[in-house]
């Protein structure tokens, strides 16, 4: 990772985190900030892979503000979503528990997992969320410093297993 150029590294990874929010604008402004425009059509595809046709009001120009602009959550963390898979990543790291508790964000996650297009890295509570992974790993909940951080990071690259 670190011999990657940032350019490549921001195609190569995404990053779906409510610490990473969203940020005022339209959401055509969030799907493409950072990067050459993009054709309308292939933000809609995105969209769509999202679960997001039908809950924007104005679509693509559906505005985004800190406060008050009537998207919930759930519809938030999907936009974020679309906004990390329109870089086309390689893999795709996703920690938002409220992707996977909102039914459309689960069904979408759900589809992406299913399509093996990239590699995914989900943090889930609930080992089967998605169906069945082809590797899984349990981390433990929290760690004190020093030996014990060494343990976590070795129990980390073991898969577990079932």
């Amino acid at each position: 990772i670190g011999a990657l150029p940032a350019g490549q590294f921001s195609q190569a990874i995404s990053l779906v985190s409510p610490t990473l929010p969203l940020v005022p604008g339209s959401v055509r402004h969030n799907l493409d900030a950072g990067i050459e425009p993009i054709e309308d059509v292939a933000l809609m595809a995105v969209l769509a892979r999202c679960r997001l046709i039908g809950s924007l009001p104005k679509g693509l120009d559906t505005r985004i503000r800190m406060i008050a602009d009537g998207l919930g959550p759930a519809i938030k963390a999907r936009i974020a979503l679309a906004r990390a898979l329109v870089r086309g990543p390689r893999v795709l790291l996703i920690d938002d528990p409220l992707l996977l508790g909102d039914p459309d964000g689960r069904a979408a996650l759900t589809d992406l997992a299913a399509a093996r297009e990239r590699t995914m890295i989900v943090a889930l509570d609930d080992l089967r969320a998605l169906g069945a992974p082809d590797r899984e790993w349990a981390l433990p909940v929290a760690c004190s410093a020093g030996a014990a951080r060494k343990s976590v990071l070795q129990d980390a690259l073991q898969p577990s297993r079932p």
